[in-house]
């Protein structure tokens, strides 16, 4: 993904028209999956070229909510199912890019977890925190 990304950085900042690093960052997160599907990208035979297209093409609208989730080994658990449990885990912690493409920590308790379906055994959790 980062080639594209990188590609679609390049154009927006080369047409910048004097606007801000922010203005920029804005813009290209209003209009990647735009343009990406404006690209065509093939599904292709390896695996991140099979997720790009899947991604692209966008989720299911059936959207699962759950009360826990479990990643890497670890059960994530929404605020109101964890006070039901002995042991506690609804803080969340993550790096990811600020509103200007920076690296930041955000840390959470969860409020709701759903799960996106892409298709092809493509599922996103999504936790909803406050």
């Amino acid at each position: 993904m980062e080639p594209y990304i990188e590609e679609h950085l390049a154009i927006i900042t080369a047409e910048r028209n004097g606007s801000s690093d922010d203005s920029v960052m804005k813009q290209h997160k209003q209009h990647l999956t735009s343009w990406l599907k404006d690209k065509n990208i093939p599904p292709g035979e390896t695996i991140d070229s099979i997720t790009i297209s899947r991604l692209v093409a966008g989720p299911s609208r059936q959207v699962t909510s759950w009360n826990a989730y479990d990643i890497n080994g670890y059960t994530y658990y929404t605020h109101t199912n964890d006070t039901k449990c002995v042991n506690q885990n609804t803080d969340v912690q993550t790096v990811a890019l600020d509103g200007v493409g920076q690296k930041a920590q955000f840390f959470g308790i969860i409020e709701d977890i759903w799960e996106v379906d892409y298709g092809r055994d493509i599922k996103v959790a999504l936790f909803r925190c406050r």
